[in-house]
């Protein structure tokens, strides 16, 4: 059976969990954590399954199917996520007048925050859940993340059949990786000539600068939508068409740093964050403008409804995570539940439940019988939702937790701190 590979957002974990709000902001030696993104992580990693599921049992083209579909804009959100707490230490450290950390370890700290986990659950899905990789050379490109910039069969996982489709999103956000070090060093760049540049005037410039990312994305996926080039297909999944997704993140952190640096919180921001609900409300809203957007049912098929489409998504994405970056965490009973215990499990493990997550949903829908789009959305997303918690919880405890936990020192302190353990009671000593 052919698996979808959305040419549109699918999914991410990217990073529902690719950045891990711990590592992402780190400053004068303090964290700080912004808890509410643990719950935004399990909303999106479920929003996501249920747009894959959607599809798989054609229940997105039935009466109120674009609800479902549109749940896919859980993959901007999460861009928003990744940009806010990834460029937040870097514009902090800006506005202090800080030197920036070493780009080498933040982009080794990145690497192990991505590839051992990806690479294991890729593995895993090879021998276990029936995922092809076709030759060598595309399975070197599936396990270096580098499949997106591939010919088009390759981009496109061969219909599904082939690596992990959806990881797409993290090689967007390696990207992003890459990126952020170089706006930093610009934005760095810019103060020294300017020499006595307050910080009203860096935070203005950093925001001049995440405005001109977001327009370029705009204009990127405007004449993407227009000229459609006979690459189209492929740059739906490039990093230039999730860069204003990103933007939005960015420019909120930029703001947030300013108010840790005495600025004051914008009206705005100021308003819904203290009223969390009508954020939250308003977002709603704004996802239910979605119902007159249908995505088209031939994957990569665009048109302009796919430009406005994803303008409303982005408006949904500021109303829906601003509560999660302002205003008092410990407050009202949505963000209680957001950063409640079973929230940080499960932002915790949902960077594995967004990549085994489509692999087990195909194994359970061949296993129960279930024709594609001929139905069974309930007990597809059902089954899928629960066979991909415990594959994602079992993997996080054996391998994403101690992989991660080796970010905060080199490589070489980590082997020197191996030789030099001592042998407990219970080991016996070699001869």
């Amino acid at each position: 059976m052919a698996r979808r590979v959305d040419p549109g957002p699918p999914t991410p974990a990217a990073d529902p969990a690719v950045t891990d709000t711990g590592a992402a902001a780190v400053e004068s030696g303090v964290t700080t954590r912004f808890t509410c993104f643990d719950g935004l992580r399990i909303v999106g990693m479920f929003g996501v399954l249920c747009f894959h599921a959607a599809f798989a049992t054609g229940a997105d083209q039935r009466t109120g199917g674009q609800l479902l579909s549109n749940t896919q804009v859980a993959v901007p959100m999460f861009s928003a996520i990744s940009g806010f707490l990834l460029f937040r230490p870097f514009v902090l450290r800006h506005l202090q007048g800080r030197p920036q950390a070493r780009t080498r370890t933040w982009l080794r700290r990145r690497f192990i925050r991505v590839f051992p986990l990806y690479w294991f659950i890729l593995t895993f899905c090879v021998l276990f859940l029936g995922v092809e990789l076709h030759g060598a050379r595309n399975a070197f490109l599936y396990y270096s993340l580098l499949f997106p910039f591939a010919r088009q069969e390759v981009a496109l996982g061969f219909g599904g059949t082939a690596g992990i489709a959806d990881a797409w999103f993290l090689t967007t956000d390696i990207v992003f990786y890459f990126m952020l070090p170089v706006v930093a060093f610009g934005l760095v760049a810019w103060a020294r000539r300017r020499r006595q540049a307050t910080v009203d005037q860096k935070a203005r410039t950093a925001l001049l600068l995440c405005a001109g990312l977001y327009l370029f994305g705009q204009v990127f996926r405007f004449w993407l939508v227009t000229a459609q080039p006979s690459w189209a297909r492929r740059a739906l999944i490039w990093p230039t068409n999730w860069i204003d997704f990103f933007s939005i993140g960015m420019a909120l952190a930029v703001v947030s740093a300013w108010i840790a640096m005495g600025g004051r919180l914008p009206r705005l921001l100021d308003a819904l964050s203290k009223r969390a609900w009508v954020s939250w409300w308003i977002a709603v809203a704004v996802y239910l403008a979605l119902l007159s957007f249908a995505p088209p049912r031939t994957p990569g098929v665009i048109g302009t409804e796919y430009y406005f489409r994803f303008l409303i998504w982005g408006v949904f994405v500021f109303f829906a995570v601003v509560p999660a970056m302002f205003g008092d965490q410990t407050r009202g009973i949505g963000r209680k539940l957001l950063s409640c215990r079973v929230a940080v499990i499960g932002g915790a493990i949902s960077y594995g439940f967004y990549l085994f997550h489509l692999a087990v949903m195909h194994k359970v829908q061949e296993h129960l019988d279930l024709a594609p789009f001929t139905g069974g959305f309930a007990k597809l997303y059902i089954f899928t939702a629960a066979v991909t918690l415990v594959l994602a919880l079992g993997t996080y405890y054996l391998v994403d937790k101690p992989v991660v936990g080796l970010k905060d020192g080199s490589f070489r302190d980590v082997w020197r701190s191996i030789r030099r353990r001592p042998l407990s009671d219970s080991t016996p000593a070699p001869r």
